[in-house]
């Protein structure tokens, strides 16, 4: 049998202090999953993730946080167009991006999914039995 998904979303809109009332939020959440140590690893995607749509998205920002089993599912929609690609198609260029570059070194799997014009979400599964 599958375990239960626990999903919670929340949309914030885009103000000073804005960063820190979805850290505190997201915090509290993850918290309370006693996912233990590798809680430092989530919340470290997941900050990466909110001050990469503030810095470069434009809109709203919805974050999305769904406890899947063994893996927690982060996901941060904006209306932005998303991240650029290399000329190979990869995320980040090099060179650019630093914070996803940080974000696709973590051991997780993440992509973009863009929605038809209206925006983009970044996502991070990460797998949390370690």
């Amino acid at each position: 049998m599958k375990a239960p998904i626990t999903s919670v979303m929340r949309t914030f809109d885009p103000v000073t202090g804005m960063q820190s009332e979805a850290d505190q939020w997201c915090l509290s959440l993850i918290q309370s999953w006693s996912l233990g140590p590798v809680i430092t690893l989530v919340v470290n995607v997941m900050d990466e993730l909110i001050s990469n749509a503030l810095q470069h998205g434009k809109g709203q920002v919805r974050v999305d946080l769904q406890l899947r089993g063994e893996r927690v599912w982060i996901g941060v929609r904006d209306e932005g167009p998303g991240p650029m690609r290399s000329d190979d198609g990869t995320f980040p260029p090099l060179g650019h991006a630093n914070g996803l570059g940080r974000v696709a070194k973590a051991p997780h799997f993440w992509g973009v999914k863009r929605h038809d014009g209206h925006g983009s979400t970044v996502w991070s599964e990460l797998d949390i039995t370690n």
